[in-house]
């Protein structure tokens, strides 16, 4: 290997660690709003589960 090809690639890695350290730092604010989003999404699913089961009673009284 070349030395020039040495430091593109050694370039590269610095490059890639910096990336990959800014995207480790931005997960790490996003965890609250990460678990905020897995909160709502589990009382939306719990909500539509009741809100089906009404609507399958409320058929049932209809239809007999």
């Amino acid at each position: 290997m070349k030395t020039g090809q040495y430091f593109v690639f050694v370039g590269q890695l610095l490059s890639t660690s910096d990336e990959v350290a800014k995207l480790q730092e931005e997960l790490e604010q996003m965890k609250p709003l990460l678990a905020d989003a897995v909160q709502e999404s589990i009382f939306t699913m719990q909500r539509i589960s009741e809100d089906t089961v009404c609507y399958t009673d409320t058929q049932d009284d209809i239809y007999k």
